[in-house]
């Protein structure tokens, strides 16, 4: 490595002005002595890493020319600015990163959803198979009193099946079916609601009979209006465990195989 005169007296006079002492303060012989002793030791070290310094940087170039130290200085300054800045900005991005990623997504507001509706009800087994009807013991129905109005056949449920009467030549299910009637009042049961309370269980009942009224005051009862003739009125059964209600006409849409039901005249 070659060295100028110039820089080599640069380099002395720098080492020379670090191991200079002070001494425009007065302090007693023994402490002045120690202190200038260790700030000679302080400097004198520091005069040295600082003059390896020097000579370090003043290399040569490529083209074998001495690196000036002031441009090396300014360039190595800028280089080191630069990376500083480098490093600053990766290491926000790395904060930002941990930040973020520490954070839990925030999740969009939604609307509670609708309650899901109900399920249709499954269809049921229609069991019910009327076969004949009877109007009151021995089928001797007479208009003026009670009687009991039994359906016989299979598959019954004696609590919750029921039954309708229709006029004789209306049809079983139908919406327009008219409720069977001698005068038009003070039938009983006197209208279709009243029609669908009418119990089913009385004496006698079972899985093969239906045993609508208790034959006294919750029995049928039709008007005797003088007619001298026969009624033939048709009875039409709901089947509760096919759609498991029994409250309108469709609901009565069962007919017996002989669905007649006769009212004797009182004569």
């Amino acid at each position: 490595m070659k060295i100028q005169p110039l820089a080599v007296s640069v380099i002395l006079a720098l080492a020379l002005g670090v191991v200079q002492v002070d001494s425009a303060v007065e302090r007693p012989p023994d402490i002045a002595e120690h202190e200038e002793e260790e700030a000679y030791s302080v400097k004198s070290q520091t005069a040295s890493e600082g003059i390896a310094d020097l000579l370090s940087l003043l290399q040569e170039d490529g083209e074998g020319e001495l690196v000036d130290a002031q441009e090396y200085f300014g360039r190595d300054e800028g280089e080191a600015g630069a990376a500083r800045r480098r490093r600053r900005r990766r290491r926000r991005r790395r904060r930002r990163r941990r930040r973020s990623g520490s954070k839990k997504p925030k999740k969009p507001k939604t609307r509670p959803s609708p309650l899901p509706a109900p399920a249709p009800a499954a269809a049921g087994k229609a069991d019910a198979r009327p076969s004949k009807i009877e109007a009151g013991w021995g089928d001797l129905g007479k208009r003026g009193e009670h009687f009991t109005v039994f359906v016989l056949g299979s598959g019954f449920d004696t609590a919750k099946d029921r039954i309708i009467v229709i006029h004789g030549n209306d049809n079983c299910g139908s919406s327009g079916a008219r409720i069977a009637t001698t005068t038009g009042s003070g039938d009983i049961p006197a209208d279709f609601k009243a029609w669908t309370k009418l119990p089913c269980n009385s004496v006698g009942a079972s899985g093969s009979k239906l045993a609508c009224g208790d034959g006294e005051s919750t029995g049928l009862r039709y008007v005797d209006d003088g007619w001298v003739d026969t009624y033939e009125f048709k009875v039409c059964v709901c089947d509760f465990s096919k759609k498991g209600k029994c409250s309108t006409k469709a609901d009565f849409d069962v007919t017996p195989s002989n669905p007649t039901l006769a009212i004797q005249s009182v004569v």
